[in-house]
Order: C-alpha cells, then structure tokens, then sequence
C-alpha cells in the first residue's frame, strides 16, 4: 500500500509536468535543455514526535537532473536523488552512556523551479519546491560504552514515504561548454501521523552540460 501511494504520488505530478512542458509550443520559444550530476555531503536528522531531540546524521547526497527552460531567468527542475538520513540519540541506562543511531537511505524526487540571473560568467540561482521521498534502506544500531544492558534492543526506524519542501541557494559558473554548479538548500519534511518526517541540510557541487 505504502508503495503504491508513493508511486501515484510521484508519477503523477512527473506526467502533468511533462505534459506541460512537452506540449507544441509557437516557434517562437525556445526549450534549453541542461543534464547535470550533483554530489555532496548531508546532514539531516530525523524530526517530529518523540524524536525531535535527536541529534543528526551527517551522510551522502547525489544524483541527477534535468533542466529545462526557455531562455532568461525561470528553468523547472526534476532531480532523482540518493540521500543518506538519520538521527542519533545518546540516553543513560544502568549507569552506561548508550547511543542508539538510525540510518535511513532515502530516494528523494524534488521538482524545482529555479531562477537564476544570467550573467555573463557567474550566475547566483535560487530554487524551490516540492519533494516527494521513499525510504529504500533502514537500520539501527546500539552502542554502549561499556557492558551493555541486556534488555536493550534496537528500535526499527520507518519506512515509509514523505512529501515535504526544498529550498536553497547557490551559484553556478560557466566554463567553456560545461556549468559547474555549488549549492546549499534546507528540505524539510513534516511530521504526520504516518511519517516520522525529518529536516536538514544539504550541501553539493555538481557539473550539466
């Protein structure tokens, strides 16, 4: 069921955007094309309820997009991403210091628009828009330092989609036929009665052509 919910959830919006995007326009606009990869570094941390004190997980990020846009300064954006998220959480029990870190790998879709200004070399962009993500790998661990308490047991962390927001800032510079992108962006997903949710940072340099 889970998964047929994401699946509607992202198919759906993906197949109107790209029936705007693809629909005959008049000759005088012109569609530029950009595919591009992006990798960084993440830290995130899972968010609401319960587990809101958690202090965060510091993971991976990468993938690849497509941009499209008539020329100027308003493109859309589709990304397919590979994000690493989790939390960690430090309690005492039985006068040992325990920590217990949950590790999620999330395939995360954000649909951007992006505006940035078109200087002649440097560019600075800003972008913003929805995020739909499914959690594809979890686990937790617990570590204690010392003997650890027999009757503690690893918690399962969720696995179930989320729908939150992205935005963000960067720059893009331009060299030769390539444009090299750095860029920084917040995502944040809410917590609901099915989704954990989680909020973090992103920070990531990336290449298009």
């Amino acid at each position: 069921m889970q998964r047929s919910r994401f699946f509607y959830r992202l198919v759906v919006p993906v197949l109107l955007l790209a029936g705007v995007l693809l629909s005959p326009r008049p000759a005088t606009g012109q569609i530029d094309t950009r595919l591009g990869l992006r990798l960084g570094v993440a830290s995130m941390t899972i968010d609401g309820g319960a587990q809101s004190n958690r202090g965060r997980r510091a993971g991976l990020v990468g993938g690849g997009y497509v941009r499209l846009g008539a020329p100027g300064w308003v493109s859309f954006q589709p990304e397919l991403l590979y994000v690493q998220k989790g939390a960690s959480n430090e309690f005492r029990a039985r006068g040992t210091t325990v920590t217990e870190v949950d590790k999620l790998g999330v395939i995360a879709v954000p649909l951007l628009v992006r505006v940035h200004a078109p200087l002649e070399t440097v560019s600075p962009t800003l972008f913003a828009g929805p995020v739909v993500s499914q959690v594809v790998q979890s686990s937790s661990t617990i570590e204690a330092d010392g003997s650890r308490p027999s009757n503690l047991a690893a918690s399962v962390p969720p696995s179930v989609e989320g729908l939150g927001a992205m935005i963000g800032t960067g720059l893009s510079v331009d060299v030769n036929s390539r444009t090299f992108t750095i860029e920084a962006r917040y995502q944040f997903e809410p917590h609901t009665g099915q989704n954990l949710g989680s909020q973090g940072f992103t920070f990531s340099v990336g290449v298009e052509q």
